[in-house]
Protein backbone atom coordinates (compact mmCIF):
# COMPACT_ATOMS: atom_id res chain seq x y z
CA UNK A 1 0.00 0.00 0.00
CA UNK A 2 0.85 3.39 -0.75
CA UNK A 3 1.71 6.32 1.90
CA UNK A 4 -1.41 9.01 2.30
CA UNK A 5 -2.25 11.28 -0.52
CA UNK A 6 0.53 9.16 -2.52
CA UNK A 7 -0.12 6.43 -5.72
CA UNK A 8 2.07 3.84 -6.91
CA UNK A 9 2.53 1.75 -10.63
CA UNK A 10 0.75 -1.25 -8.19
CA UNK A 11 -2.07 0.84 -7.18
CA UNK A 12 -2.81 1.89 -10.99
CA UNK A 13 -2.26 -1.53 -11.88
CA UNK A 14 -4.97 -2.73 -9.37
CA UNK A 15 -7.02 -0.09 -9.95
CA UNK A 16 -6.90 -1.59 -13.45
CA UNK A 17 -7.96 -5.22 -12.62
CA UNK A 18 -10.54 -3.94 -10.69
CA UNK A 19 -11.77 -2.25 -13.96
CA UNK A 20 -11.79 -4.63 -15.86
CA UNK A 21 -13.14 -7.17 -13.44
CA UNK A 22 -16.07 -5.27 -13.00
CA UNK A 23 -16.59 -4.85 -16.87
CA UNK A 24 -16.73 -7.96 -17.49
CA UNK A 25 -19.42 -8.46 -14.88
CA UNK A 26 -21.23 -5.19 -16.11
CA UNK A 27 -21.23 -6.97 -19.96
CA UNK A 28 -22.53 -10.19 -18.41
CA UNK A 29 -25.60 -8.87 -17.08
CA UNK A 30 -25.99 -6.65 -19.64
CA UNK A 31 -26.09 -9.48 -22.11
CA UNK A 32 -28.64 -11.39 -19.24
CA UNK A 33 -31.00 -8.54 -19.07
CA UNK A 34 -31.33 -7.96 -22.58
CA UNK A 35 -33.46 -9.73 -24.87
CA UNK A 36 -33.89 -12.91 -22.40
CA UNK A 37 -30.13 -13.45 -23.62
CA UNK A 38 -30.42 -13.42 -27.06
CA UNK A 39 -26.42 -13.01 -27.35
CA UNK A 40 -27.64 -12.47 -31.54
CA UNK A 41 -30.29 -9.82 -30.83
CA UNK A 42 -28.52 -7.76 -27.84
CA UNK A 43 -27.59 -4.13 -28.57
CA UNK A 44 -23.68 -4.52 -28.03
CA UNK A 45 -23.35 -1.02 -29.28
CA UNK A 46 -25.10 0.59 -25.90
CA UNK A 47 -23.67 -2.62 -24.02
CA UNK A 48 -20.50 -1.79 -24.56
CA UNK A 49 -20.84 1.98 -24.28
CA UNK A 50 -22.24 1.31 -20.54
CA UNK A 51 -19.26 -1.12 -20.04
CA UNK A 52 -16.58 1.48 -21.21
CA UNK A 53 -18.26 4.42 -18.54
CA UNK A 54 -18.75 1.61 -15.50
CA UNK A 55 -14.85 0.23 -16.00
CA UNK A 56 -13.72 4.14 -16.34
CA UNK A 57 -15.84 4.81 -13.12
CA UNK A 58 -14.70 1.66 -11.37
CA UNK A 59 -11.01 2.99 -12.21
CA UNK A 60 -11.09 6.37 -10.71
CA UNK A 61 -13.44 4.75 -7.87
CA UNK A 62 -10.18 2.29 -6.79
CA UNK A 63 -7.50 4.72 -7.26
CA UNK A 64 -9.40 7.40 -5.54
CA UNK A 65 -10.01 5.16 -2.66
CA UNK A 66 -6.22 3.99 -2.80
CA UNK A 67 -5.34 8.18 -2.66
CA UNK A 68 -6.91 8.50 0.35
CA UNK A 69 -5.58 5.28 2.62
CA UNK A 70 -2.32 5.58 4.84
CA UNK A 71 -0.02 1.93 4.30
CA UNK A 72 -2.13 0.54 7.11
CA UNK A 73 -5.60 1.34 4.77
CA UNK A 74 -7.33 3.41 7.11
CA UNK A 75 -9.11 6.01 5.11
CA UNK A 76 -7.72 9.40 5.80
CA UNK A 77 -5.44 8.06 8.17
CA UNK A 78 -7.48 8.12 11.22
CA UNK A 79 -11.06 6.97 10.04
Amino acid sequence: MSELYTLRGRDFLNSALSAVAVAVVFSLNGVFQSAGFNVFSADWGAILGDTINVAVIAFLGVLAHTFVQDSRGKTFGSL
